[in-house]
């Protein structure tokens, strides 16, 4: 369905919810009319009190009031809508609406009200009696005619939440007021802050381990958490062919600091993207790759993520479970709805694939799905070669938009184009797909926040309209990209000799990874360690995922002085040979000790 189709569904639900409110509000002000007219009449009756409450009066008034609040809760909906909300929603409305059809269907149709009110009201009082009668029919037809709207309300909801949302960015200027600090907490004094109610922000755990550490004065501490390759001796790693090409630009004095076109440097564009597709790439021969420089993986997910919510027709996306810590808050604040599907099997502590293909299998026709090209993080388990090209067939088969995440070619089995297999596969078959890029690992340049996004497409016409598109995009986000990272990459990718000089490096790092998981595990056999390890040399890249729990976790830190990620994660980028001992003896402390 096309965005105008979404923001007609989105608008008309509001539409249809003003009216509600309305008749909600009217419907309130009727019954407290008809209540105050019943008490009247019924103060002049002879033997009042043994005339039935008036019922239908108050499943009226309780319609009114229901109405009301759940146009309340649609208002709000609409405006802070994602599909999550929007099944909340739907769910919570419903329920609402079979009490409302079954406290009518009890007062209304179980009771014959003309009956009781002609039964307790003598002739005497004739008007009072065809005036109640006649009302209660009242009640009972606005009862049933409120159903109407609020069936429509939520046909508008399903239909909307099956096709796929509205981007929450076009509705923000309907948002509803904070009235709880606009009205019910002062504005303070001239002293005070304008900021002053704005709440701390809770710690982003990777960074907090990383804060507990520094602070930790231990000699023996170890850091394991954030995701970075460190040097034996645990300093950070700079890789020479990088300070090579740093100190040739720096003599470069023809080299200017212009603004870059908004897709970035040519040049980088081209060579990443037969970095990640390979030279020969039919979709490059063909002109049907469009690939734009990006602050990093996450600026290179974001992007993706953006171009997605204003021009694709599905805006939900499927995340692997479990997957890197930052995937939600980057799709989600671009305005996709997120969903999971199985990927990791704690039991075997290896790909759950059965789970992968059935969830694959029922995932909405059209849907993004995100991969991690290899060395998945947080587990380091990756499908082979067998099982990607039916998870390739499967997503073809169901229509699905595959969006690759590729931090780590080269440093999972050493070779550039086996860690880049699985893009390549997806794209070979004619199909499109996207990928992020990050040089931030494979480079070392992390604090350079230099990546790509590439879009493959059906047609080079497609293609080009897609890039124009993708310079709106980044226009408001970051306007133009940085040079210097886009620089040095560029230098070693064209240049041969710092190309071979990179990929040697490139394989040691990956080899020094390798080699550290089997010391480990060799250490946890050596030790008797209960549990089968087999897991840490089977699993792949800069990460492990040991299989040991939070309160396993807090020990290791606590005796132990070793910083990790609560889930189990360990860095393998932040483990030396020299340190692996130490690290042994943690693990198996912790599996003995706490079960």
């Amino acid at each position: 369905m096309t965005r105008c189709g979404r923001c007609c569904l989105h608008y008309s639900m509001k539409i249809v919810n003003l009216v509600m409110n309305f008749l909600g509000i009217a419907i309130i002000v009727y019954s407290l009319w008809l209540q105050k007219k019943w008490n009247d009449g019924f103060a002049g009756l002879p033997f009042h009190s043994s005339l039935p409450k008036p019922w239908f009066i108050y499943t009226c008034l309780g319609v009114g009031i229901a109405v009301c609040l759940s146009t309340l809760f649609s208002y709000m909906v609409s405006n802070y809508i994602n599909n999550s909300i929007l099944c909340i929603y739907i769910f919570s409305i419903c329920s609402l609406l079979f009490l409302e059809v079954a406290v009518i269907v009890t007062t209304f149709f179980k009771y014959d009200w003309s009956s009781l009110i002609a039964k307790y009201i003598d002739e005497s009082h004739e008007d009072f009696k065809s005036f109640i009668i006649f009302h209660e029919k009242m009640c009972q037809l606005i009862a049933l005619m409120i159903l109407v709207p609020q069936v429509s309300v939520i046909a508008l909801a399903i239909i909307l939440w099956t096709v796929g949302i509205e981007r929450m960015a076009q509705t923000r200027h309907w948002e509803i007021p904070d009235f709880t600090r606009s009205f019910l907490v002062g504005t303070g004094s001239a002293g005070d802050s304008l900021f002053h109610n704005v709440p701390p922000a809770p710690d982003i755990p990777v960074y907090a381990t990383t804060v507990a550490y520094n602070k930790d004065p231990s000699t023996n501490k170890l850091h394991l958490g954030i995701g970075v390759y460190r040097t034996e001796d645990g300093k950070s790693h700079t890789l020479n062919v990088v300070r090579q090409v740093e100190q040739t630009l720096a003599n470069d004095l023809s080299a200017d600091k212009e603004y870059l076109p908004r897709t970035g440097m040519a040049e980088f564009n081209r060579l990443s993207a037969e970095l990640i597709f390979g030279s020969g790439s039919p979709a490059i021969k063909e002109s049907r790759v469009t690939t734009a420089q990006c602050v990093s993986g996450c600026g290179s997910l974001r992007l993706g993520a953006e171009f997605l919510a204003q021009h694709y027709r599905q805006l939900v996306v499927y995340l692997p479970e479990p997957t890197y810590g930052n995937h939600p808050n980057l799709l989600s604040a671009a305005g996709l709805a997120l969903k999971t599907y199985r990927y990791y099997d704690p039991k075997t502590r290896g790909l759950d694939f059965q789970g992968l293909l059935e969830d694959l299998g029922s995932a909405l026709t059209g849907a993004i799905v995100l991969f991690q090209a290899s060395g998945h993080n947080p587990t380091g388990v990756d499908p082979t070669c067998q099982q990607w090209e039916q998870i390739r067939q499967l997503v073809r088969l169901r229509g699905l938009l595959p969006f690759f995440d590729c931090a780590y070619q080269g440093l999972v089995s050493g070779s550039l184009d086996a860690d880049a297999q699985s893009i390549r596969m997806f794209v070979c078959d004619g199909g499109e797909s996207l990928v992020a890029q990050s040089y931030s690992k494979t480079m070392g340049l992390y604090g350079e926040r230099i990546g790509s996004l590439s879009i493959v497409c059906k047609t080079a016409d497609v293609a080009r309209r897609v890039e124009s598109q993708l310079r709106l995009v980044i226009r408001p986000l970051y306007s133009n990209p940085p040079i210097h990272g886009a620089a040095i990459v560029t230098a070693i990718l064209k240049d041969r000799d710092l190309y071979n000089e990179w990929t040697s490096e490139l394989k040691a790092m990956s080899d020094r990874l390798a080699k550290v998981r089997q010391q480990l595990y060799d250490a946890l056999c050596n030790r008797g360690t209960p549990g089968d390890w087999s897991h840490i040399i089977r699993q792949v890249g800069m990460y492990t995922f040991t299989g040991l729990n939070e309160e396993q976790v807090r020990f290791m830190t606590k005796e132990y002085h070793i910083y990790m990620s609560s889930d189990g994660r360990i860095n393998m980028g932040g483990l030396s040979s020299k340190a692996v001992p130490h690290l042994a003896d943690a693990i198996h402390a912790a599996v003995t000790r706490i079960i």
